[in-house]
């Protein structure tokens, strides 16, 4: 059993500045079993800490190695209960090299945690959300893999009188810090890309209905247009008429954005369950038996080819009619003045009687 119920969590940030979605997430996970303890891979400045202590972190280990290297320093040093990392991207790889190095077991698609009397609780979801598999950790550190979504960032209920966490620097052996692979350089994605599809409030997608890629680069345009992210089927991913990290299928992969917009997907038991945590799904299929209808909540049988030029042409032109009623200044009446609002009447008072005369 561990000597301390400290949880690691990566404290991975994103390109501009400040705690990933997925930080947060292993973080608000973490606060369930135990004390959260923050691993940065590189310099902690005032907002992060700041950050970190909102979501209930207590301690910030801080090192200039790789995350494999700095989590197993991290783990050896301080002897936790748990490491965790939310799946999805690299932090599959990083999940998997660090349980090799540290000897320890590895659980995937974790949905909840909890401690009791017996260890850690741990659930996780397999064959497309189906069966639900409970285990206990009984050997410490394990390596757990929660699902993107899970777990919704929360601020800690104490966060308002939490102090910022200390930093501590974590010396990473030479010969270890060797072995990490060196960043060479970063490659600016185009827009739609750099919103990651567990983080998008707005998903796209397309499937093999789509009929070709010139018709995903119609969905891509629908995307643009209403502020959100490009998704496709495994299956149109293998036709290469979407990039691989589009697919919305992989393994553990579950999206929760507000709007999920599915064309020409028939909806695999697997696509289904990834989707499973949208809160309005509009479905667009030629066959009225696809199971994708069945579930949405707004379902239309059609020909995707003929709709989504009308709708595109229709959000345009109701994105020009928005533009132009908030300018209070037209540019046909440029000395235009916008209206006073008109003076509430005032109230008539009852009329009183005259006085009795004396």
């Amino acid at each position: 059993m561990p000597s301390t119920d400290a949880v690691l969590v990566l404290g991975a940030r994103t390109p501009h500045g400040g705690l990933s979605r997925a930080a947060a997430e292993s973080l608000t996970a973490a606060r369930r079993v135990g004390t959260p303890v923050a691993v940065l891979c590189d310099p902690a400045d005032a907002r992060t800490r700041a950050e970190l202590a909102g979501l209930g972190a207590r301690r910030v280990l801080q090192a200039t190695a790789g995350e494999i290297d700095s989590l197993a320093c991290a783990a050896r040093h301080l002897r936790p209960a748990l490491i965790l990392l939310t799946g999805g991207g690299e932090h599959t790889e990083i999940a998997a090299r660090l349980s090799v190095r540290l000897e320890a077991g590895i659980v995937t698609d974790v949905v909840a945690l909890a401690r009791g009397d017996d260890g850690i609780t741990v659930i996780q979801e397999t064959c497309g959300g189906r069966v639900r598999v409970r285990s206990t950790i009984t050997h410490s550190p394990a390596v757990l893999m929660i699902r993107p979504g899970a777990f919704p960032a929360e601020s800690a209920p104490e966060h308002d009188a939490q102090p910022l966490p200390p930093v501590e620097e974590l010396c990473v052996a030479r010969g270890t810090a060797a072995r990490t692979p060196r960043l060479v350089r970063r490659t600016p994605a185009h827009p739609l890309d750099r919103k990651l599809l567990t983080e998008a409030d707005v998903v796209v997608a397309g499937g093999r209905g789509v009929g070709s890629a010139e018709g995903f680069a119609l969905l891509a345009e629908l995307a643009e247009v209403l502020g959100g992210c490009l998704g496709a089927t495994h299956t149109a991913g293998e036709l290469g008429w979407a990039p691989d990290h589009a697919r919305i299928s992989l393994p553990g992969a579950q999206i929760r954005p507000r709007l999920y917009f599915a064309g020409g997907v028939s909806g695999s038991v697997r696509h289904r369950a990834a989707i499973r945590g949208a809160r309005t799904v509009v479905a667009v299929d030629r066959d009225p038996a696809a199971p994708i209808l069945r579930e949405a909540d707004l379902a239309v049988v059609g020909d995707l080819r003929t709709l989504l030029p009308a709708l595109l042409a229709e959000l345009r032109r109701r994105a020009r009619t928005r533009a132009a009623s908030t300018d209070p200044y037209p540019a046909d009446e440029p000395h235009a003045q916008p209206a006073r609002p008109e003076q509430p009447e005032q109230p008539q008072l009852p009329q009183l009687p005259e006085p009795a005369e004396a």
